[in-house]
């Protein structure tokens, strides 16, 4: 994707042009988060703080990408699995031509399993039709956007998000997956209701990282495993989480629900957010038959692509320190199929058949839990499909800033593109 700005707010820099120069130069502001104290070049995995001790005062940079307490002052240790580098690593590692090739052959490992677990428990004709993806957050909004921009294909099985505790949004999944049930085998009884038949070709893979995401943990504990029992299904050829060592998703589901690896090696380096660089994205792309190769590939961000982001977030930055204490809106145009919309699949009638599909919340969950946690400077980003930007200005001398409240609106327009 491209943007560009429509309008800025009065007194603030024109965004800057591509060969302005901007405060650092690019590669040497990537290359700090290669430094050896936190990558290790010969294996190209983020340092363990396990096994190497790394301290607050040891890298200016140990505060920002890292779970280290501050209020311990200079010498706070970093916690073991507290380096949070995964956005940059991961896409180095899955690129590197002597160690990317043994990852992806995990990563069809992984989902070869999937399959073959329902194919031993119902014959070898038992295909994998539904996966229930138990989140919250980025771990779902990526996978309304996977879906939304092609990256996920549309095909091979049907893909449903489940973020919320809603009666509502469950009815409608099980209802959509009970639509697709195959007709039932001849001289089956009554108790082979469409719904049981359509489970055994679905699974429910939860993911949560933290110890605050009661959402998949109830979803799954209470809800979608007890649904499964009822029909005497397997619950190991059914269940996966994806999650971290410790974690409350982790505690409350136990085996027969299988683990899944959080990320390439087994690291875990990446906060909920930046689940588009783990298994979380990666599996579910390998799965729907799409090349998880050529979307690592589009991860490893050239040096132009970087500076163009450190213009982007100086140009931001500058706007909301004019505003001062307040709200700061970041107002962003996208092409209508990214916006949030409900797809009608093919084959499925009513509303059985309709899909989430939503680029914007992606973009809005990296913006905000990102930058828009700052105390008194609130960061916002407006995707909704009825905002809309004031009419241009040849002068910018109007800001869209409400009088009185420290805010300011700024608006950027995406492009969708290749890659």
């Amino acid at each position: 994707a491209s943007f560009r700005l429509r309008r800025r707010p009065a007194g603030v820099p024109a965004f800057p042009s591509s060969n302005m120069a901007i405060p650092e130069d690019p590669e040497t502001w990537l290359s700090r988060f290669f430094d050896p104290i936190f990558f290790d070049a010969d294996t190209s995995l983020t340092v363990d703080p396990a096994q190497r001790e790394i301290i607050a005062s040891a890298h200016e940079l140990v505060p920002v990408v890292s779970l280290v307490d501050a209020a311990a002052g200079d010498g706070a240790r970093v916690p073991p699995k507290g380096l949070i580098l995964a956005p940059f690593h991961v896409p180095r590692l899955l690129n590197d031509p002597k160690h990317a090739p043994a990852h992806f052959d995990r990563l069809a490992e992984l989902a070869d399993a999937m399959r073959a677990s329902l194919a031993r428990a119902y014959g070898e004709g038992a295909p994998l039709e539904h996966v229930i993806w138990a989140g919250m957050g980025g771990s779902i909004e990526d996978k309304y956007a996977g879906l939304a921009s092609g990256l996920i294909p549309e095909g091979s099985f049907r893909l449903w998000g489940l973020d919320d505790v809603n009666a509502d949004t469950l009815a409608h999944i099980l209802a959509g997956i009970g639509a697709c049930a195959p007709p039932a085998a001849a001289g089956a009884d009554g108790a082979a209701l469409p719904l049981k038949r359509a489970l055994q070709r679905t699974v429910v893979v939860a993911q949560a990282l933290g110890m605050t995401s009661v959402e998949p943990v109830f979803n799954v504990k209470h809800a979608l495993v007890p649904l499964f029992e009822s029909f005497g299904l397997d619950i190991a050829c059914h269940f996966y989480k994806v999650t971290i060592p410790g974690s409350l998703l982790d505690e409350a589901l136990r085996p027969p629900v299988v683990t899944l690896p959080h990320q390439p090696a087994g690291q875990s380096s990446a906060a909920g957010r930046h689940d588009y660089v783990a298994h979380g994205m990666l599996l579910p792309i390998h799965l729907a038959g799409g090349s998880a190769r050529a979307y690592a590939a589009s991860l490893d961000l050239p040096t132009a692509d970087v500076g163009s982001a450190l213009e982007l977030a100086r140009w931001v930055d500058a706007a909301a320190e004019r505003a001062g204490h307040g709200a700061v809106a970041v107002l962003l145009q996208l092409p209508r199929a990214w916006r949030g919309r409900w797809h009608a699949r093919e084959g499925v009638p009513g509303d059985a058949g309709l899909e989430w599909r939503d680029v914007s919340l992606w973009f809005k969950q990296h913006l905000e839990e990102s930058l828009g946690k700052t105390p008194a400077r609130l960061l916002k980003l407006i995707t909704a499909t009825d905002a809309h930007a004031p009419a241009d200005s040849e002068s910018g001398a109007e800001s869209g800033a409400e009088s009185g409240r420290g805010g300011g609106q700024l608006v950027l327009r995406g492009r969708g593109g290749g890659g």
